[in-house]
């Protein structure tokens, strides 16, 4: 299953949800996928590859990357990347 699969999951869940703003997190989804894609593009074309790093672990890289904390709606889209891949 490719990256790609996981974030259409994703999308179909966050539209799913009764949110108040369901375009932060779509954002969000955007940018993490972006990153996903240029610095594991491994991870990109077998999504099954990112159960191998650690949850917090692949937030604390987010956050190197992107040169600061990342906020709320950035954490809730990666921890429903990672449910989707169970």
């Amino acid at each position: 299953m490719n990256f790609q699969e996981i974030q259409k999951r994703v999308i179909k869940d966050l539209q799913s949800r009764n949110l108040a703003n369901p375009s932060l997190r779509l954002n969000a989804l955007e940018k993490v996928s972006l990153y996903i894609q240029k610095k594991h593009k491994e991870i990109y074309d077998d999504a099954k590859l990112l159960n191998s790093i650690d949850r917090n672990d692949f937030k604390a890289e987010y956050e190197t990357y992107k040169g600061s904390k990342i906020n709320g709606a950035e954490s809730s889209v990666i921890n429903e990347i990672y449910n989707q891949l169970d």
